[in-house]
């Protein structure tokens, strides 16, 4: 079949994501198309040609500007009838596609189009999905999404119930990682710090959602301890509580197939998120990452069914990092145990039945 993911997220964003992950595992038995969220952080896209990337056709449309500001009251639906004129004329036989669509802003396009199968992939929270201005947009650009879509994918089951009124086809399907990444022999890179010190890490993006102040705390609750923080932030300032401590180190972003290297070098990583409304809709890729390389994880939040060490305040969180060091890094058996039913490619036949459920 013809799948055509409408993303929330740049294909070639550092920060990799649910999206492309399942568009690559589709991409081995399907024809894939990827189309880029348009953004002016992008403008020259579109004059690249369409690409194709382990299996998956990139797409990307014109940089149109003002998009969310566009996408309130009367000029929405001339918004949506431009983007879905992009859509037709990039995507051959787009009628006849099965469209995964991960972020609201694509719901006005939708309207416009003959479609097969439309699944709204609901990756986060919608307060994650718009700039903080047009939250209340979103939230009416989901309700028209769910209104167009077949079915609707989340990422767990406390996410699936706060949709419970919602009448269509519902299946959780959470995040996975690459089951290359499981219990592979990578070479460690050679972090920075002292030497013998264990090294807690973190890798991914550091925004609202990442308690910063918690990880300032236990840093200085462990000063034996090197705490090795890697990625971007949306605001600078976010993380002006991590500077100054000498054993935190802020590094930028990665590329995402170097990442196993950074993780195997950890003695244990950290998912310190807030407790709120965001991660309560949340399933970290991260989670999934760092015990396929075998890192035990020490969090806020308890996410799915993979195995974490549980706090919230600096003293018991601090009390947990110890621990996960003590006790030691997981070996492969154990990492592939625990994550067997949790690769890409598993996530791609769990998608595949539900659309096969839809048609």
């Amino acid at each position: 079949m013809q799948v055509v993911f409408l993303a929330a997220v740049n294909h070639q964003t550092v920060i990799s994501g649910r999206t492309r992950r399942l568009a690559e595992a589709m991409a081995r038995e399907h024809r894939v198309y990827y189309v880029n969220l348009p953004s002016l952080r992008h403008p020259f896209d579109v004059f690249k040609k369409s690409y194709t990337q382990e299996g998956v056709t990139v797409v990307s449309l014109p940089p149109l500007p003002f998009g969310w500001a566009l996408l309130a009251g009367k000029t929405s639906a001339f918004w949506g009838k431009l983007v879905s004129r992009f859509l037709r004329f990039f995507i051959p036989d787009l009628a006849q596609s099965t469209m995964i669509v991960s972020s609201v802003w694509w719901a006005p396009a939708l309207e416009h189009l003959k479609k097969k199968i439309i699944i709204y992939d609901c990756l986060d929270h919608i307060s994650v999905m718009a700039p903080k201005n047009y939250g209340a947009q979103a939230v009416l650009l989901e309700k028209k999404l769910l209104a167009i879509a077949q079915g609707t994918c989340f990422v767990t089951e406390r996410q699936a119930l706060s949709y419970q009124s919602y009448p269509y086809s519902k299946v959780v399907i959470p995040n996975g990682v690459p089951s290359s990444w499981i219990g592979a022999p990578v070479e460690p890179v050679l972090l920075p710090g002292r030497q013998g010190a264990p090294k807690i890490g973190f890798i991914g993006a550091l925004y609202r959602w990442i308690d910063v102040g918690l990880i300032a705390a236990t840093a200085r609750l462990l000063p034996d301890f090197d705490f090795i923080i890697v990625g971007p932030t949306d605001d600078n300032g976010r993380v002006t509580p991590l500077t100054g401590i000498k054993n935190i180190w802020l590094l930028p972003t990665v590329p995402y197939q170097e990442v196993p290297k950074w993780m195997q070098a950890f003695h244990a990583a950290i998912v310190p998120f807030f407790q709120d409304i965001i991660s309560d809709n949340a399933d970290p890729l991260k989670i999934y990452e760092y015990v396929a390389c075998g890192c035990p994880v020490v969090s806020t939040y308890r996410f799915n069914a993979i195995p974490m060490y549980i706090a919230t305040s600096p003293e018991t969180f601090s009390q947990k990092v110890t621990e996960a060091v003590e006790r030691g890094r997981y070996d492969a058996l154990y990492s592939r145990a625990i994550l067997k039913e949790h690769t890409w490619e598993a996530r791609k036949v769990e998608l595949e039945h539900f659309i096969k459920r839809l048609l």
